[in-house]
């Protein structure tokens, strides 16, 4: 899943700190934009 491959990237504990403060489309957004880097 997306989450999983982010926290190869960026380490959950900072995954975290980074989406703890989103809300929910917020997170939303950021997945379409992690969808357009990501291979």
């Amino acid at each position: 899943g997306l989450c999983e491959q982010c926290h190869q990237l960026v380490g959950q504990t900072l995954h975290q700190e980074l989406t703890k403060n989103l809300t929910a489309d917020e997170v939303a957004t950021l997945e379409l934009l992690l969808k357009k880097i990501l291979p």
